[in-house]
Parts: structure tokens; sequence; C-alpha cells
């Protein structure tokens, strides 16, 4: 009976100088909750509908699967195909009037070849001294023919005549990348096609076609072809302002170490979940690329649950995927050690938070390990 005095006494004493001490986290349904939420047991039957809950783990990328060299498949759409249209003057291009004869029939107007070369200034004109401002902006060939005969005829020269464009300056495509020579080819009379205005400026530079892509930009929009489908290229005719980019592209190891270096800088995203509680390393997972994450590799996985301090019976899983403010709590009692085949069958979810509780010997210990030593000696020193 003395001892049973002694030991009330000595924990009378202590627990005024304990100060806040170590309390077990729970789960409790009751005004502490801030999250509405449901417990359920796991069993065979609540894990399979646990599963159902779909989530698409995030994939390796392409350059993970298959030989060294990677095929490019470009993820913009393929460039439209469309008929050629009539090529029509524009500013800076340069004409060239050619005929047997452009000998004026009155005293008053001359034409001489010498004469005949003509650029088209800014606003798609020309100036043909003694006859006068021609406009030919916008006009098609034969279309500048006929607006040059009617000039003629109206001043009485003799319109034995024909208009060739010298040269093409007023509609041009870019083409940069990976080619022998980036820079402009301009668009004449004949329709010009994708695979002509790469072999202009020296055709593809690359190592392998196949690992290549061109794209087109056209009107704020991008289309793709990859650089060995010259099939395609040769029936997409380009319009004045298109651009073309050639990218060589990358070997699947040089794809392989870019995703390495950006994963290991956070820069990829990842999904992942939480483990807490009694657990050797209380941390954020990431979840695995290309398959599903099991409760038991977290569990019993390198820091999971430390098989002294740890209690297997109160194992709980927060779950608030696809649940908006609400969650389900999931709680597995491995006390029979039988129950972990359900942890290998039970798919965690992203922002799964594990949790694991303590044994009881382990709170009171904490308890014990978290008391002053000047309360314990005061205490000791008063039953003496």
């Amino acid at each position: 009976m003395g001892h049973a005095r002694a030991a009330l006494l000595l924990s009378a004493l202590l627990l005024p100088g304990c100060g806040a001490v170590y309390t077990t986290p729970l789960v409790r349904q009751d005004e502490t909750a801030r999250v509405a939420f449901v417990e359920v047991e796991l069993t065979q039957a609540t894990v399979a509908q646990a599963n159902l809950l779909r989530y698409d783990p995030r994939q390796l990328p392409g350059a993970f699967y298959g030989g060294s060299r990677l095929s490019a498949t470009p993820v913009a759409p393929p460039p439209p195909q469309g008929r050629a249209v009539p090529y029509r003057l524009g500013p800076g291009d340069i004409i060239e009037l050619k005929g047997k004869s452009l000998q004026s029939t009155s005293v008053e107007a001359e034409f001489r070849l010498s004469d005949s070369m003509f650029q088209l200034r800014d606003d798609g004109t020309i100036d043909m001294s003694g006859i006068g401002v021609l406009r030919l902006g916008e006009l098609t060939l034969a279309e500048a023919n006929a607006a040059l005969d009617a000039i003629l005829t109206r001043e009485r020269i003799d319109p034995t005549y024909r208009i060739e464009v010298a040269e093409y300056n007023a509609r041009a495509v870019a083409v940069d990348g990976d080619v022998g020579a980036p820079g402009l080819v301009a668009i004449t009379m004949a329709p010009l096609t994708m695979d002509r205005a790469l072999a202009l400026r020296g055709g593809l530079r690359v190592e392998d076609r196949r690992t290549a892509s061109v794209t087109l930009f056209r009107d704020g929009q991008s289309y793709g072809v990859r650089g060995d489908n010259v099939e395609v290229m040769s029936t997409v005719v380009l319009r004045d302002g298109d651009s073309l980019v050639v990218d060589e592209g990358r070997t699947r190891s040089e794809e392989r170490a870019l995703f390495a270096g950006r994963a290991q800088a956070n820069a990829e995203p990842r999904d992942h979940v939480y483990i807490a509680g009694e657990v050797a390393t209380p941390r954020t997972i990431e979840m695995p690329l290309a398959r599903q994450l099991l409760l038991s590799e977290v569990l019993l996985g390198g820091g999971g649950v430390p098989p002294i301090t740890g209690d297997l019976s109160q194992v709980y899983i927060i779950r608030t995927y696809g649940h908006g403010n609400s969650a389900t709590v999931y709680h597995l009692d491995a006390v029979n050690v039988v129950n972990l085949a359900l942890a290998t069958r039970m798919e965690l979810r992203p922002q799964d938070i594990v949790f694991v509780s303590q044994q009881r010997l382990t709170r009171w210990s904490r308890f014990l390990s978290q008391l002053e030593p000047g309360a314990i000696a005061a205490a000791v020193n008063a039953v003496r």
C-alpha cells in the first residue's frame, strides 16, 4: 500500500512540472475535425471499391522505350494541304517589258527598250516616263498585261509586248534551323512547296532525317511534319509570310539525360503521397511513373513503419483526391499480419496521407522522456 501511495504522490508531483507533453494524433469525428470525412474499414471489398477511383499515372517520355535512336513525332498537327494560287505582283518586284516593237505611233510619246525595267514602289505602282503611273500591285501577270495594254492603247502606242517578272522581291518564306543556308526563299510563279523551299536553302543538315522535325508557322499557328516525310512536304504549298524551322531532334539517350536533369531540378510535374506518424522517416513520396503505387510499398519500404514503435493495427489512409472538400479515411488493422495482404492491393492516389499510430508503450516511454529531471528528483525526495 505504501508503494501505491508513493506512486500516486510521484505522479501528482510530476504532472504539474511536465508542461506540454507529447499527445498522439488520433482520427476523431468531433468538433476538432476541420474536414468532413467518413471512416471505412479496409477489406477486400472496400479495397476494390477504393481502386475504382480513376487515376492515370504520369508516363515516362517516349525516349525510354525502344532503341538508341528516337523517331520524332511532332506534337503539332500536320500542315494543311492547299492548291497553288496565281502569283500577284507586289512592292519590290522588278518587271521587264519585252516585245517586237514598242515604238510610239504618235509624235508625243516614244517607248524604248532601254526604259523597260521597272520596280514596283511601296504603293504597287510604276511610273513610265511619257505615259504615266500604272498600278500593278496585287495583280496577276495576266491582269497586269491587260492593264498595260489598256494604257498603251490609250496613249496610241503599239501594244506588241509582254510583261515578265525579272526579280521576285515582294513575297517570301523564311527558312531557319538545321538547314544548309538559313534565309529567305522568294515566292515566284511556280508553286513553292515545303520540300522545294528546304532544298533551295541547302536542304536538311541533320544526322538522321527520321529524328528531325520541320515546323511550319502560319498565321499564329504551328504545324509539324517529320524530316523524312517528303511525301507530305511535297504537297504543302507555302504562302507569303510562312516560316519553316528545322529541328534536328535528339537521340533517346539525350532525351533521357534531359528528362533526368529536369527531374533532379524538380522541374518535371509529378504526383505525390505523404507518410507521417510513427514511421522511420516522415516524408513526401513521389508516385512512380507509368504504374500504380501500392500501400505496401509505402508501409514496408525503406522509411516505413518501425516494428517496435509503430502500431500496425492503427494504419490510416486519408484521401481527398476526387472528394472535393471532404475526405475518406481508410483504416487498416494489421494486428493480424495476414491483413497486410490488403496493403499489396490497395492503390494510392495523389495527395493521400498514410498515417501510422504509436504503440501504447511508445506513448508512455515518450511521456516519461519529456518530464523535467528536476521535477522527478523533487518527487523522489518527497516520497523518501
